[in-house]
């Protein structure tokens, strides 16, 4: 596995055990199985292929944080903690705002050197 492969699924990794945590292991490993069963299929399925595993991969988690965060309130119950529901929130919310700001039209733009005369 190449390393933008590698760090695409390392970090959906770990956003899926961030907003997992603190569930009935039943609900947590069995989500964990299935987003591990689509990283599989991601990087092991030619058929489709126009765009590189790790462009999927990202793009695939940006598009789902949505309903990741409605996945895990859906399962979530008046037992749980409440912090760790407002956490996930926050933490759903900064990534959507950090990709917005990536993908920015402004964000790749490269400074431009000051000449003095």
């Amino acid at each position: 596995m190449n390393l933008p492969v590698s760090v695409a699924a390392t970090i959906v990794r770990t956003w899926t055990r961030a907003y997992t945590c603190g569930m009935p292991s039943m609900w947590a490993e069995r989500r964990r199985a299935e987003i591990e069963s689509d990283l599989w299929e991601l990087r092991n399925d030619p058929d489709g292929a126009r765009l590189s595993p790790a462009i999927q991969i990202s793009a695939r988690l940006v598009t789902g944080i949505a309903d990741d965060v409605s996945w895990r309130l859906e399962r979530t119950t008046f037992d749980d903690n409440v912090l760790l529901r407002k956490a996930v929130t926050i933490a759903a919310l900064a990534a959507v705002a950090l990709v917005l700001l990536w993908t920015s039209p402004g964000a790749n733009r490269s400074p431009v050197a000051c000449i003095h005369d």
